[in-house]
């Protein structure tokens, strides 16, 4: 556990670190995929050619 308090105690002196220095900030781009089922399509019959 002290090792865990100890990373958590470095992150904060990084984040603190970085907001005293006004460095500019980074851009991060946020994206989205999405899968849309536009419509369907009917078979005739079954075709066992495929199997």
């Amino acid at each position: 556990m002290t090792k865990y308090q100890t990373i958590n105690h470095q992150q904060l002196e990084l984040l603190e670190r970085e907001v005293s220095s006004k460095q500019p900030a980074k851009r991060v781009n946020i994206v989205s995929l999405k899968l849309v089922r536009e419509s369907s399509v009917l078979y005739k019959e079954k075709s066992e050619d495929f199997f």
